[in-house]
């Protein structure tokens, strides 16, 4: 599983995405979708339009996986802060490297970040998850502080898989489950959720 901590990450050296500069959510969206057009992405945003995987080269497939993630992250621009966004998108353009990439893994799919955005956008959620994938395409969302570990792997039709570790008076304890994501936080509860959600500027980030 490729992993990239919310520490800061090197930037993505090849194929960098459009800088876009801070205007309103919907020219902010609109520029990304011209960005994309001239890019010939446009497979990603036009219903319709089929392009094989195997006429592509990994490359291409990951640069469209990270544009198609922009693309969405910039519908929702309005509730997110202009550093956030900023941060997460190098987090992106770290975790869909070609360079550290697996050639035999699937790039994160469209469906499964959807999963991911809804729930950075329902869960108050204020600290910067770090970002992995699975072998099969899904985002992976992980939140640390000290030993205790929350991971969240988010499947198309927002669905989500979670595992907790943690300590209590040096006792470890364990927990996993799938709901679906209007539930997560109940199933959440009893291991104290806020701890791993809580500012960053509160708390030690992941």
């Amino acid at each position: 599983m490729t992993e990239v901590s919310a520490s800061p990450v090197r930037p993505h050296r090849e194929n960098p995405f459009i800088a876009i500069p801070s205007v309103s959510a919907s020219e902010y969206a609109e520029s990304i979708r011209t960005a994309m057009m001239r890019a010939g992405l446009t497979q990603e945003v036009r219903p319709g339009v089929a392009v094989s995987a195997r006429s592509r080269s990994l490359e291409e497939q990951l640069f469209d996986s990270r544009a198609a993630a922009k693309l969405r992250v910039a519908s929702v621009a309005m509730h997110l802060s202009t550093a956030w966004r900023e941060r997460f998108f190098a987090q992106l353009d770290a975790l869909l490297n070609a360079e550290d990439w697996d050639r035999l893994d699937e790039p994160i799919s469209e469906k499964s970040f959807a999963t991911l955005l809804r729930l950075l956008l329902l869960v108050p959620v204020k600290r910067r998850p770090g970002l992995g994938a699975t072998s099969d395409g899904h985002v992976v969302a992980m939140w640390t502080v000290g030993k205790n570990r929350l991971t969240i792997e988010c499947l198309p039709g927002d669905v989500v898989r979670w595992a907790i570790v943690q300590y209590v008076d040096r006792d470890r304890d364990t927990a996993v489950g799938e709901t679906a994501l209007p539930r997560l936080l109940d199933r959440l509860g009893p291991y104290n959720p806020q701890q791993w959600f809580a500012d960053e500027g509160t708390e030690a980030s992941g």
